[in-house]
């Protein structure tokens, strides 16, 4: 019974020597959610997405491979006419590449 309730639990460990701002407070599975930080109403935070320019180029093909050369369905994320998105009837998922995450410049 313990290794059916334990046993597929994933903990996150900071490895030493990690990115700088790292910690086990900020890394962990057993960290509590702090939500006072992220959804403080005093301060807009940032968060950046990094792509490089290959990688970007790579999901616009594929993207373009899956929806074929009639583009996209009507408006966000739906088929159908008017384009704005992807139809939502793929059958297969696109490209997913590795990107830099950052909140308030740290990574």
């Amino acid at each position: 019974m313990v290794v059916t309730l334990f046993g597929c639990r994933k903990e996150v460990f900071v490895p030493s020597g990690g990115l700088e701002g790292w910690t086990t407070m900020t890394h962990s599975n057993s960290a509590s959610p702090n939500y006072g930080v992220v959804f403080d109403q005093n301060k807009v935070h940032r968060i950046d997405i990094v792509l490089t320019t290959e990688e970007y180029e790579t999901m616009q093909a594929d993207l373009a491979d899956l929806i074929g050369s009639t583009g996209g369905g009507g408006g966000p994320g739906g088929g159908g006419p008017g384009g704005g998105g992807p139809p939502s009837d793929l059958d297969e998922n696109p490209v997913y590449v590795a990107a830099d995450f950052y909140y308030n410049g740290i990574q």
